[in-house]
């Protein structure tokens, strides 16, 4: 499972936003990066083990800069993951489990698109790009605000990035996509977004967005998100928050994660996560707790082990508390 976010303190490619090789060609730059996961996760249901998972995944990316302007970038995930109720929540594991089958392939196009700054500080970005709504820690499992951040989504966003002095940003961007928490073509469904970010070196990173998905049909939906990640407000410590309410056709959805990195003094490179998150659908109110402990016990950047424990306590009746257990492994292909 390809984790979310880079944990500074670790120095890790844990999310490949950009390629980490480049081979200078004579009209650009090809750029190239990989990741391989594998692991497994073991569920236990009311005190009894119940299921055990394991997973591979490989990631690659492909970007290709045209002067200075223009770049293409490509990104493709590719895996097989055996099925389990917690954590596995994709469209193709849902289809194999109603087929009866244990397993399942995943091969898909996370990313293509291609961005083209045509002026200062502003960039035109069309294709398929990554969802500018919320935030996840570095944990194997994405906390319970990741069943509120929609799709990566086709379509188009123009781009502001204006530097403001030598240690701060503000960035904002709007979106006009095919969908974002539904699926759908017709040219009278299409979401509309506005996303924003201010970068401090002196605390972090902010950023809120609010979205309209199909704004002109009766099943409308609206989504509010903020987040914030404090990376340099105390050493070794780093902060996150991520807040969602979005109303699906009429049922108002609120998620919360907050969650804390310290960095330990180990003999290797390694932090400890504790992430706590909650969702309330107007009937029943969930709760999860993560707990991580990320290293790199080669003290090799491209090399990471995840160990992580979770805790989730659902709120409808006769459910059942739920504790996994997994560990994960991941190599960067630089």
């Amino acid at each position: 499972m390809r984790l979310t976010k880079l944990v500074p303190a670790l120095g890790l490619f844990a999310a490949i936003a950009a390629p980490v090789s480049a081979i200078e060609l004579a009209d650009g730059t090809l750029s190239i990066g990989a990741e391989v996961s594998a692991g497994f996760k073991l569920e236990f249901v009311d005190g009894d083990a119940s299921q055990l998972g394991f997973y591979g995944e490989a990631v690659i990316s492909l970007g290709y800069r045209v002067g200075e302007d223009v770049q293409a970038f490509i990104l493709i995930e590719s895996g097989r993951q055996s099925l389990m109720d917690y954590g596995f929540d994709s469209e193709d594991l849902a289809e194999a489990e109603a087929e009866g089958l244990s397993s399942a392939d995943i091969k898909y196009l996370d990313e293509a698109y291609i961005t083209w700054a045509f002026a200062d500080n502003v960039s035109l970005t069309i294709g398929k790009y990554a969802n500018w709504i919320g935030y996840q820690p570095l944990t194997i499992n994405d906390s319970l605000t990741a069943n509120l951040e929609g799709n990566n989504s086709w379509g188009l966003a123009l781009g502001y990035s204006m530097p403001i002095d030598d240690s701060s940003s503000f960035e904002a961007a709007l979106h006009i996509v095919n969908d974002i928490w539904t699926e759908s073509r017709r040219p009278t469904e299409l979401a509309y977004a506005a996303s924003f970010g201010y970068s401090n070196d002196a605390f972090g990173t902010v950023g809120a967005s609010i979205s309209f998905d199909k704004p002109y049909q009766a099943d409308a939906i609206v989504g509010f998100n903020l987040f914030a990640e404090l990376d340099a407000l105390v050493d070794d410590f780093i902060f996150g928050f991520d807040f969602h309410y979005v109303d699906l056709s009429g049922t108002d959805n609120i998620a919360a994660m907050g969650y804390v990195n310290y960095t330990l003094a180990t003999p290797f490179p390694s932090s400890a996560t504790l992430a706590v998150s909650m969702h309330d659908d107007d009937e029943d109110t969930d709760l999860l707790v993560q707990l991580a402990w990320l290293t790199n016990p080669t003290s090799n950047e491209n090399f990471e082990v995840n160990f992580e424990f979770g805790y989730f306590i659902p709120d409808a009746d006769g459910a059942d508390d739920v504790i996994t257990i997994g560990i994960e492994f991941v190599a960067i292909l630089p």
